[in-house]
C-alpha cells in the first residue's frame, strides 16, 4: 500500500499494519493516549 503525504512523495507501508478497515475505537485510543 502507498500513503500520500503532504511533499507529495509516495510513502510505502506494510499492508499487514496499514491494510485493515477504520475502527473509531483504536483511532480514540491512539488520540487520547
Amino acid at each position: 500500500m502507498e500513503l500520500s503525504v503532504i511533499n507529495g512523495k509516495a510513502l510505502s507501508v506494510n499492508d499487514a499494519v496499514f491494510g485493515r478497515e477504520f475502527n473509531q475505537d483504536l483511532v480514540h485510543q491512539v488520540v487520547v493516549a
